[in-house]
C-alpha cells in the first residue's frame, strides 16, 4: 500500500468552460491541467451538492444512498466510504465545510477538522467565507498533522471573482508545506455546473416561470464537470475525453493507494484509463438525477458520450416527460428529438437503461430496507395482521410492503391509502388487500368486516416529512390496536412523531453544540419560538 496524501481541492457549482459570471472554470484549471491529467467529459451523479458528494465519496448512485433529503442521512454503518476505508488504514481525514447544515449532515463522510483548527472567531452556525476557510487549512497546516492525511477542502464560487486566486493560493500552501507531487494525490474538482444565464433553461424568469431551481436542471452546462486528478508518477498534460462520471473517484483513489477494490460498488477506477488503457472502461451510460428517489420534481438524465435522455418523473415544467439529445450536433440541446423516428431505436435503448436502473434500484432499497427493519423490529413477527396506512410516496409504500412481506411471510399486510390509488399498487399486492379511504374517515376502517374479525396488530404509517402529518397522526392514534409506528423514509420508527424531525435535527448539530454553548442556547432558543408559535396558532383558532 502507498499511503500518499490526498488534498482534494472542490469548487462548488463551477461550469466546465468560461463565462463572464462567478459560475466560470477557475483561470487555475488551466494552469493546473499541465501539471495533472484533465477529464474532459464528467457526469455528476447530481446536479445538488448534497447528493453529488455523498455519491462521489461511496462509489453509488446519488439516488441510491437516501431516499429523501428532509430524512437524508449516510448510513455509515450499511453503505462505505472512501473516508472510513482511509481512516481504517492509518489515514487521518480533515475536512473544511463551509455550511453549518454540510457539516451536520455529512459528518459521517466528511469529519470536519478539530477545533483546535479553526481560524479564530469562527463558529459552526455560521456560514464560513472562502477566506475563512483558508485560514483554517494554513492554522492546520501551520499547527501539524499526522500523515497520511486526507484533506477535502470545500470553496464557494458564489460572488467571488478571485475564487481562481484562493485555490492557487491554497494548492502553493500545500506545496509549501510538503504536500508535492511525490507523496501526495491533488484532486481539483467541482460536484456541478450551473445553467448557463445566457440560454433559455438559465435565464431567472424561467426558473420564475417554471418554479424550478437550478438543481432541477439537466442541461449539459449544469450536470457536466470539471475533473482533474494528479499523483506521483502520473502522465502530466494528458487529457482524456472518454465520458466518465463522478462516482468513479472512490474506487480510482483506493486503487491508486494499492486498497483492495470493492465489487459492489457501481463506480470504477479511472487508473488503467489514466495509464493509457482506454479499453479499460467499459461503462457507457452515466445516470444523473435531479432529486431523490421519494422526492417531488425528479428528473433523471442518462447519457453517452453522443447522447443525452431525460425523463421528468412529476412533469415539473409542463411541456411533456421526455426529452432526447443529439449532444455532438446540438451541444446547446435546442432540438428535443424524443418524437423523431430516425431516432427510436437509440432512445429505446436509452429508455431501457434508464427503467434497468429504476428497477436495480428499487431491488437494492428493499434489500437495504430489509436489513434496517428486522434488525430494529424483532417482535413483528408475532404479528398476524399489519395495517400500512399510506399517506406518502407510493414508491416508499411499495417498498416498504415487500420488505414486510419477505420478512414475514405468514402475516396478511393491508394498505389502507389515504393519498394514493389502488391502481400505483396493484401490481405487487391482491387488490382485496388494498384499501382507499379518505382521511377524515379513516377511524371507519375498524367498522370493516376484515378488520371485525380480530383486533388489529399493527398499524405502521410513513410520513413524508414534506407534509404536514399533525391531523393525519391524530386520526391513526384513535384507532384501536396492540401496537402502532411511525417510520420516515429511512424506516427509522417513532413513538412520537411530532417531535421526530426536531430530534433528527437536534442529533446531527449536537457533535457542535456542545462544543457551543452559545451556539446550544441559539438552537434552544429557535426551537423555543417554534414551539410558542405552534402553540400560539393552536389557542387562536
Amino acid at each position: 500500500m502507498k499511503k500518499y496524501n490526498i488534498v482534494w481541492l472542490f469548487i462548488d457549482g463551477v461550469r466546465t468552460y468560461y463565462s463572464d459570471d462567478d459560475r466560470s472554470r477557475l483561470k487555475f484549471m488551466d494552469e493546473f491541467s499541465k501539471e495533472s491529467i484533465e477529464f474532459k467529459n464528467v457526469v455528476t451523479s447530481a446536479p445538488s451538492t448534497f447528493m453529488s458528494l455523498s455519491a462521489m465519496m461511496s462509489g453509488m448512485p446519488s439516488y441510491f444512498i437516501n431516499r429523501n433529503f428532509d430524512d437524508f442521512r449516510f448510513d455509515k454503518d450499511r453503505i462505505p466510504s472512501l473516508t472510513m476505508d482511509l481512516s481504517q488504514n492509518g489515514y487521518n481525514n480533515y475536512s473544511f465545510l463551509m455550511h453549518p447544515q454540510t457539516r451536520e449532515t455529512m459528518i459521517n463522510i466528511f469529519p470536519m477538522v478539530p477545533r483546535k483548527y479553526w481560524a479564530k472567531g469562527l463558529t459552526h452556525r455560521n456560514w464560513w467565507s472562502n477566506d475563512d476557510i483558508f485560514n483554517c487549512v494554513e492554522k492546520t497546516l501551520k499547527i501539524g498533522v499526522k500523515n497520511p492525511s486526507f484533506f477535502f477542502v470545500d470553496y464557494n464560487c458564489r460572488h467571488d471573482f478571485e475564487i481562481s486566486d484562493k485555490v492557487k493560493k491554497t494548492y502553493k500552501m500545500f506545496n509549501d508545506f510538503g504536500y508535492n507531487e511525490d507523496n501526495t494525490i491533488f484532486i481539483l474538482c467541482s460536484d456541478h455546473g450551473y445553467p448557463d444565464s445566457s440560454k433559455e433553461s438559465g435565464k431567472p424568469e424561467y426558473y420564475t416561470k417554471n418554479n424550478l431551481t437550478h438543481d432541477l436542471i439537466l442541461t449539459d452546462d449544469n450536470i457536466m464537470i470539471p475533473f482533474f486528478i494528479k499523483y506521483p508518477g502520473c502522465k502530466k498534460g494528458l487529457t482524456v475525453d472518454k465520458t466518465i462520471c463522478s462516482i468513479d473517484l472512490y474506487q480510482t483513489i483506493i486503487d491508486i493507494i494499492g486498497l483492495e477494490k470493492n465489487d459492489n460498488l457501481i463506480g470504477k477506477s479511472l487508473k488503467p484509463l489514466m495509464e493509457g488503457d482506454n479499453s479499460s472502461y467499459n461503462i457507457e451510460f452515466h445516470r444523473t438525477d435531479s432529486r431523490l428517489a421519494l422526492q417531488t420534481g425528479r428528473g433523471t438524465s442518462i447519457r453517452n458520450h453522443n447522447y443525452k435522455y431525460c425523463c421528468y418523473q412529476d412533469n415539473i415544467r409542463g411541456g411533456g416527460l421526455e426529452e432526447f439529445f443529439d449532444i455532438i450536433d446540438d451541444p446547446l440541446e435546442k432540438k428535443n428529438l424524443i418524437d423523431d423516428n430516425k431516432y427510436e431505436d437509440i432512445i429505446n435503448t436509452f429508455k431501457n437503461e434508464y427503467l434497468k436502473s429504476e428497477q436495480y434500484f428499487l431491488n437494492y432499497q428493499i434489500k437495504y430496507l430489509m436489513d434496517v427493519f428486522k434488525k430494529t423490529n424483532k417482535n413483528i413477527k408475532n404479528y398476524k395482521s399489519i395495517i400500512i396506512i399510506d399517506s406518502a410516496n407510493s414508491i416508499f409504500t411499495n417498498i416498504l410492503y415487500k420488505v414486510l412481506n419477505s420478512l414475514y411471510e405468514e402475516q396478511t399486510i393491508y394498505i389502507v391509502t389515504i393519498a394514493n390509488k389502488k391502481e400505483d399498487f396493484i401490481k405487487d399486492v391482491n387488490e382485496e388487500f388494498i384499501i382507499e379511504v379518505n382521511i377524515e374517515n379513516l377511524h371507519q376502517i375498524q367498522k370493516l368486516d376484515v378488520f371485525l374479525e380480530s383486533e388489529i396488530d399493527l398499524i405502521i404509517t410513513p410520513l413524508d416529512p414534506v407534509k404536514k402529518n399533525k391531523n393525519l397522526i391524530s386520526k391513526i392514534k384513535k384507532i384501536s390496536s396492540k401496537d402502532k409506528m411511525f417510520v420516515d423514509y429511512n424506516l427509522a420508527g417513532y413513538k412520537q412523531p411530532v417531535l421526530a424531525s426536531e430530534i433528527k435535527r437536534f442529533r446531527a448539530a449536537w457533535p457542535f453544540l456542545k462544543q457551543e454553548p452559545l451556539a446550544f442556547l441559539h438552537y434552544m432558543y429557535k426551537i423555543f419560538i417554534g414551539a410558542f408559535r405552534r402553540l400560539k396558532r393552536l389557542f387562536l383558532k
